[in-house]
């Protein structure tokens, strides 16, 4: 990979352009740099692959970085790799050999046979199975994965003589105690003598807890090869004597080391004299595994990943479980394959190629899932506890479960649901993850795991005493959500049950509410759910728990109320969603008095304020839309009746000048739900806020787009009412025009323009054209109806507004815009009160210096 032509490799330094791609991935200024340098890597090894196994060790230091960003970018650029490196899949092969036993031709080109080889029956000899694997022995006995193995803390080898590194040891004690000044009062020699440095072998030693390494576990239950026996006994010796393997480079060898590339040297121990070592040469199986022609390209670098992949040290765990991933993203149907000779038998290569691929996924799973059981390293930097180890290991893990066949799958289920099961909660954290991608790259799959596997352990999950089991339980079932309600039959009660009642158990700041909600709100989308619900309502207080009963929605749907200011975005956002689709898919019971539901009218009050405050205080897109479809359904079942006892408040709370508070005690605050039963909705704590949002304060929406929402909402508000009430909304409208501040004018203007638009459209229809009715039909009823607008307009209320508006709009002068009156604006009060202030302010300085100033006005 040479540098391009007009490349500043010209310095004199060889600097290719691959070079300065590798260098971005680590000092890259944003994530798309490091992204587009990936990219660029893998496009350049498809065209030239001889360079791969130089390519991938130079990537490798990389993987192993202590920074995120770079582990993240080392693993995008070796996906891009794979991606550009294909290889045969059992897929190909299976055709080929269909297509031979029909008569066909064998075409190498389908093969992607770009050489011959020799098929090696015994590669997958040493690998894992699921029949000799016993998890419950990795639970009992595995060294557990933690931030790192302590090595860190421990003294660096250094070099040359015995007693050279003993005084190096002596010196480095004496500044950590803080002992260099203190020699030159006594002999600090007598403290510690040289027994104390000399740091003892312990080869056979084990973790002080008495575990064992997961590797030398996991040997005892397979029959492993012996290259990977030697290879865990050169790890252990090395590791014994505190010296780290030396591993050199293939882009820095020459012609001679290639020529040896089948050796290679080792410190092995001497005996008979311990101040001596021997160093050996050893075949190195590692480099000859994927020399030969037709071999899976990533061979030994995947058996070097699964081994960094139980690393003490979390960084390059995390490393190597990325590059796993983004591997089997792309080459999962093509582990352990060996390209077939052009001269095999078409039919017995595919069988030899799906029996060695399934073995090499299968060796792969069950490491994957010792990881689930040891891992227990967790960040606390978000308001979600961050387990990048789990996380990743579930994301390879379904990545190898895509491609596996079914029997692979039932025993990876099998195993994880004894992790299900466990105490830790870490463990539990792991196995609800893997579900939860097993079922997003298998959806075909779901029906048959909903009964056995996926509903008992969400319903088990969502029951659970830690926050992040919880998250992790709704979030398995999330893509499952159409599955369930087509099939799940008397389960859903009893999912939609624990549902609400993790609502209710839980506290505002629980990182698991918002993944609760996102799956009420995608249940209740679904066609069946609702109904479903509705017909296992009931009314009792103290339901039976061991039954599927759920209790009425009017109980249910106030547990809402306390996320829909939630600090959390994503907490917010799932609150509104999930009461707009209840409103839109819930058919429930109408009432005598017309269509609208029980518990709509039950919980309408609630609804309309707390959607309204949405309206004016939510800064977010998307929020801010389903608020406004919210306020429009609610007015259709019945809110504009309603919202009398509301409507002065609301119109106060509209008009807010900018700086200035809201008045807390026209706010209904969410509160908390106290829990006096399990199946009744609680008694609402909390009350009203002490002190309201101040208007145009950061993270709040500015006091023009406050009134902007708020003018819009009341608007639909007055086109929804009926004439016998459009007097005091007309009253309302003409005080703000009586007012003396511009704020309420603007607020007036803005509700008269969006509330005369609707009189004039009569076939104006509700949430921005549609309005799903119970039956799933749509209803266009937003504007009034063309014999009712006459009525609207020729009403003494509207009269008098329309002759507040256009007194004001006579007033020529600004600086007195009321008819009568000389007075500017109230707003610009504290603006002139500040002017005063620092005039008079500067004439007192003024005359204090000596200073003849005239007497103004404001110095009386």
């Amino acid at each position: 990979m040479a540098s391009s032509s007009g490349d500043p490799a010209a310095n004199g330094k060889g600097i290719t352009r691959l070079d300065r791609l590798l260098t971005l991935l680590d000092t890259g200024g944003t994530p798309a740099t490091r992204r587009n340098a990936a990219q660029q890597i893998g496009e350049l090894v498809g065209l030239h692959k001889e360079g791969l196994r130089a390519l991938l060790a130079k990537i490798h230091r990389f993987l192993r970085s202590k920074k995120w960003d770079t582990r993240v970018a080392a693993g995008q650029a070796v996906g891009a790799i794979a991606q550009n490196v294909p290889h045969v899949t059992v897929e190909s092969l299976e055709k080929a050999g269909e297509l031979a036993s029909t008569g066909g031709q064998l075409s190498t080109d389908k093969l992607d046979i770009q050489g011959s080889g020799t098929s090696e029956g015994s590669l997958d000899s040493g690998l894992m199975q699921f029949s000799s694997f016993d998890i419950q022995k990795v639970l009992e006995h595995g060294a557990l994965l933690l931030s790192s193995g302590g090595e860190e803390y421990d003294s660096a080898p250094v070099g040359g003589s015995i007693q050279e590194r003993l005084a190096q040891q002596r010196q480095n004690l004496k500044r950590r105690l803080g002992l260099e000044e203190a020699e030159r009062f006594l002999d600090v020699n007598q403290i510690f003598e040289d027994e104390d440095l000399v740091q003892k072998p312990a080869a056979d030693a084990l973790p002080s807890d008495g575990r064992q390494k997961v590797e030398e576990l996991i040997s005892g239950m397979g029959h492993l090869s012996a290259r990977e026996r030697n290879q865990l006994k050169r790890k252990a010796k090395a590791q014994a004597r505190g010296r780290e393997a030396a591993y050199v480079s293939r882009e820095e060898e020459g012609p001679a080391a290639k020529k040896q590339r089948a050796s290679k040297t080792v410190v092995t121990e001497q005996p008979q004299d311990g101040n001596k070592v021997m160093v050996e040469a050893v075949a190195d199986e590692d480099a000859e595994e994927d020399d030969f022609a037709g071999a899976w390209p990533f061979s030994s670098f995947c058996d070097r990943l699964l081994h960094e992949m139980f690393d003490p040290v979390w960084e390059i765990r995390h490393g190597a479980i990325i590059a796993l991933r983004e591997i089997l993203s792309s080459h999962a149907s093509s582990a352990g394959i060996t390209k077939p000779l052009e001269t095999s038998n078409p039919s017995a290569a595919a069988l030899e190629a799906r029996r060695s691929n399934e073995a090499w996924l299968e060796d792969c799973a069950v490491r994957l899932l010792c990881i689930f059981a040891l891992d227990r390293f967790g960040d606390f930097v978000s308001d979600q506890t961050v387990a990048p180890i789990r996380e990743t290991t579930a994301q390879a893990l379904g990545a190898v479960l895509r491609s596996a066949p079914p029997r692979l799958v039932a025993s990876t289920l099998s195993v994880l649901s004894v992790l299900r099961s466990r105490p830790e909660w870490q463990v539990r954290h792991g196995a609800l993850l893997s579900l939860k991608y097993l079922v997003a790259v298998r959806p075909g799959m779901i029906p048959g795991l909903l009964a056995p596997h996926l509903l008992p352990a969400a319903l088990a999950g969502l029951r659970d005493r830690d926050d992040d089991v919880i998250a992790a339980s709704a979030d398995a079932l999330l893509p499952a959500a159409g599955a369930i309600a087509g099939g799940a039959g008397e389960a859903v009660p009893r999912l939609l049950r624990a549902l609400w009642d993790a609502l209710l158990n839980l506290d505002d700041l629980s990182p698991s509410i918002g993944s609760v909600m996102r799956l009420l709100a995608e249940l209740y989308a679904q066609p069946g759910v609702a109904a479903a619900g509705a017909r296992s309502a009931v009314k009792k207080e103290e339901p039976d728990p061991d039954t599927a009963q759920l209790p009425s929605l009017e109980n249910l749907v106030p547990r809402l109320w306390p996320f829909m200011r939630h600090t959390i975005t994503t907490v917010r956002s799932a609150a509104i969603t999930t009461l707009e689709r209840l409103l839109n898919t819930h058919g429930g019971v109408a009432s005598a008095g017309g269509s609208t539901p029980l518990w709509v009218s039950a919980v309408l009050s609630d609804a309309l304020r707390l959607t309204f405050q949405n309206l004016l205080l939510e800064v977010n897109e998307p929020i801010v839309a389903s608020s406004r479809n919210v306020w429009e359904i609610l007015l259709h079942k019945g809110g504009a009746e309603k919202s009398a006892p509301f409507l002065g408040g609301w119109f106060a709370l509209a008009a807010t000048p900018s700086g200035m508070r809201l008045d807390a005690s026209l706010l209904l605050s969410g509160g908390r739900l106290e829990e006096k039963d399990r199946g009744g909705g609680g008694k609402q704590t909390g009350g009203v806020e002490r002190s309201g949002p101040l208007v145009g304060a950061e993270g709040s929406p500015s006091a023009v787009e406050m009134r902007a929402q708020g003018g819009w909402a009341l608007a639909r508000l007055g086109l929804a009412l009926q004439n016998e009430n459009i007097g005091g909304f007309c009253g309302h409208v003409t005080e703000l025009l009586q007012s003396p501040r511009a704020t309420s004018r603007q607020l007036a203007g803005t509700i008269m323009a969006e509330w005369f638009k609707g009189l004039a459209n009569p076939d104006a229809s509700l949430a921005n054209g549609e309005v799903k009715t119970e039956n799933g039909g749509v209803k266009t009823e937003g504007g009034a109806k063309m014999e009712e607008v006459s009525s609207v307009l020729g009403s003494p209320a509207v009269a008098a507004l329309r002759q507040r508006a256009l007194e004001l709009l006579q007033a020529n002068d600004a600086g007195s815009p009321t008819p009568g009156s000389a007075a500017p604006y109230a707003d610009l009060k504290p603006i002139y009160t500040r002017m005063r202030e620092e005039a008079a302010a500067m004439a007192a300085h003024a005359r204090a210096a000596g200073v003849k100033t005239p007497a103004y006005k404001f110095d009386a």
